[in-house]
């Protein structure tokens, strides 16, 4: 990002954090107000009064996990892909929104409950999203955004020789030009014989944890051709099912082992 880019991001962040107060003073409010209806219909230890405290608890919970996430992006702000940025933030705030209806619905049911003196109200619907505090999807997606091909070339830990077979091959692409993402492959050289003389690599910009696997995808193959050079090759599925095999495991190996460690 640039300077006002930067800025921007600060400025939007601080926005989503002000909001963010503003819903957990409003959860507050209905959680007192659903707990002491409910305390006085149900009793103190009825499930239904604790049901309107654990909301709290873990709407409270919600809240710290989105800081965590906003102070982790304010840390590479100068790194980051301001667009995807920008999409991230959108994806919390949609989520953000959905979480406080879940809440407000289940603190009303149980206020609803205690008003009516129906304990079959206070019952908590299903929802159909996974709240910030329940997925590793997003801290995965944090992390993605901040991802370079130093950390491809570090979870596979290439040897020299192949690094430096590829440093004249390889040509990064336009993340954000759509018309270029058919070219994301390993181009193959072949002989008359179908033995691999060369390949060159094509592979987006790393931007987020999507680009950042179809890298892991494409060095994939590159590696495994490094490995075939001077031999026939044939056109065989398993090296394509190799690859989607990297992806879920850079994704499960590396990622997730940065989540304790960058996202505190």
């Amino acid at each position: 990002m640039d300077k006002l880019e930067q800025k921007d991001f600060v400025i939007d962040i601080n926005t989503i954090r002000q909001l963010d107060i503003e819903s957990l003073f409003l959860i507050i409010r209905k959680s007192i107000s659903a707990a002491f209806n409910s305390f006085l219909t149900f009793g103190p230890i009825s499930p239904i009064t604790k049901d309107a405290l654990k909301a709290l608890r873990e709407y409270i919970g919600v809240i710290k996990e989105s800081s965590i996430l906003y102070d982790y992006l304010l840390s590479y702000k100068d790194t980051i892909d301001s667009e995807e940025a920008s999409l991230f933030l959108e994806e919390i705030l949609k989520l953000n929104n959905e979480t406080v209806e879940y809440y407000t619905d289940v603190l009303l049911d149980i206020k609803s409950a205690a008003l009516n003196n129906e304990k079959w109200r206070a019952k908590r619907s299903p929802k159909n999203f996974d709240l910030i505090t329940e997925t590793l999807d997003y801290r995965a997606q944090a992390i993605g955004l901040t991802l370079t091909i130093e950390d491809i070339c570090k979870y596979f830990n290439f040897p020299s020789s192949f690094l430096e077979y590829i440093r004249d091959r390889i040509k990064i692409l336009d993340s954000h030009d759509e018309n270029q993402r058919h070219f994301y492959l390993v181009n193959m050289k072949l002989d008359s014989n179908n033995v691999l003389t060369n390949f060159r690599i094509n592979v987006p910009a790393i931007i987020n944890l999507h680009t950042a696997k179809v890298n892991v995808h494409e060095f994939r193959h590159a590696y495994d051709l490094y490995n075939l050079l001077g031999q026939r090759v044939d056109d065989d599925e398993y090296f394509e099912i190799r690859a989607r095999e990297e992806e879920k495991r850079f994704v499960k190996q590396y990622v997730y082992s940065l989540l304790d460690r960058e996202v505190m």
